[in-house]
């Protein structure tokens, strides 16, 4: 169930947080937002304690579905901006 909440958490950030790295602070924040989801989906599901080096694989697997977020939110600006969708949403 653990691997699950890292799949949602990444998902959620990436659909919601744009344009992570247009500037120094939104990078810095979206690299402490990865770590500290990962981390803690590491130490709430009890893994740290048979194998510390969980972790890693923790914020790849947050940071992998993020850029997959991120991909999807891409994809729907696109098909909305393309059917002459008239309300303006951020980027």
């Amino acid at each position: 169930m653990a691997e699950a909440f890292g799949w949602a958490v990444g998902l959620l950030i990436g659909l919601t947080y744009a344009r992570p790295f247009s500037s120094r602070v939104r990078a810095v924040l979206f690299l402490i937002l990865l770590v500290a989801f990962g981390a803690g989906m590491t130490f709430f599901s009890g893994e740290w304690m048979s194998e510390p080096a969980f972790v890693f694989v923790d914020i790849g697997q947050v940071a992998l579905a993020t850029l997959i977020g991120s991909f999807i939110r891409r994809q729907l600006f696109a098909r909305r901006r393309a059917t002459g969708f008239a309300a303006k949403l951020p980027q």
